[in-house]
């Protein structure tokens, strides 16, 4: 079950009933507080091309803005993105929720090119930092073989400066 199937369940259930939790994650999720807030993520070989995105503490993921040498750009030419390994594969672009999965790794929702949600893991390298530099997709749709533009470094920022 995708990440965006599981947050409709949750929705769903919350309507139907006459109060939700509102607390923010989990109780159980305290690996989650280290990535919530905002984030400039660039493509691990592209330092001219970022993203900007906020992890919000209910799991929202906002896409700010993307960039490529200098000039606002689509976010599908942005750096929050996957390609398949092959070229039947789609593209799919970091979309609308996530959650953590570990003290090291975090799942985002992805829209793909092919109409298709897909879940992306991510995989930090450094499970201590509160500041991860180098991420690599550990696996895209349940599929580990995703892995041109695969790589990436986070840094957090201010959210003033992700949105200059």
């Amino acid at each position: 079950m995708n990440l965006t199937m599981r947050a409709m369940m949750f929705l769903g259930a919350c309507v139907a009933m006459s109060g939700c939790n509102t607390d923010p994650l989990p109780a159980s999720d305290s690996y989650a507080q280290r990535f919530v807030g905002p984030w400039r993520v660039a493509l691990a070989e592209d330092t001219h091309r970022f993203s900007d995105y906020v992890f919000a503490a209910d799991g929202a993921l906002t896409h700010l803005r993307s960039v490529r040498d200098g000039q606002t750009v689509d976010e599908m030419l942005g750096a929050g993105l996957v390609h398949g390994s092959s070229a039947t594969q789609p593209t799919c672009v970091f979309s609308g929720a996530w959650y953590s999965a570990g003290p090291a790794t975090i799942v985002v929702g992805g829209a793909c090119t092919d109409g298709n949600a897909r879940d992306i893991e991510l995989d930090f390298a450094d499970s201590s930092s509160r500041s991860p530099t180098q991420v690599t997709a550990g696996a895209v749709g349940s599929q580990s073989d995703w892995m041109r533009n695969a790589a990436w470094r986070f840094q957090r920022c201010d959210l003033s400066a992700c949105r200059d």
